[in-house]
């Protein structure tokens, strides 16, 4: 079971433990972000389907998080991944504080494609953890 928050018939956000605070609802395990409340407890995908590509979500510095956590990847390992591939220490100390600091995050960042192999990960399996991460807000 999650919880949701619903604005104007639409699921905005979705969160696994009850969150604390007015107007969340228990919903299914299927019922995910853009899913259309049909006012009797059941809910209905978007018309349009939302994009499965990971390079159309950017993700915040929470979502970034939970995907790193998804991958059990930890911000200590990237250090050290960065510190294999960034020889430069002005490159390495700016990769660094991207990782650690940035507002927002792209998918298409080289960035991740480069850290990648160190850290035993593939692409498909950053766009997987990138696109369960965007529900989360």
């Amino acid at each position: 079971m999650k919880y949701a928050k619903i604005i104007d018939g639409v699921v905005d956000v979705i969160r696994l433990q009850k969150p604390y605070g007015r107007g969340w609802s228990k919903v299914s395990d299927g019922v995910y972000a853009n899913f259309l409340d049909n006012g009797n407890g059941t809910f209905s995908p978007p018309s349009s389907p939302a994009s499965t590509q990971a390079v159309d979500y950017p993700l915040s510095p929470a979502q970034f998080d939970v995907a790193l956590s998804l991958m059990r990847i930890t911000v200590e390992q990237i250090d050290m991944a960065i510190d294999e591939v960034i020889n430069d220490p002005a490159e390495n100390a700016f990769a660094k504080s991207k990782i650690r600091k940035s507002l927002e995050y792209e998918r298409t960042d080289r960035l991740f494609s480069s850290l990648a192999p160190i850290l035993g990960v593939s692409d498909a399996q950053i766009d997987e953890a990138w696109i369960h991460a965007r529900d989360f807000r």
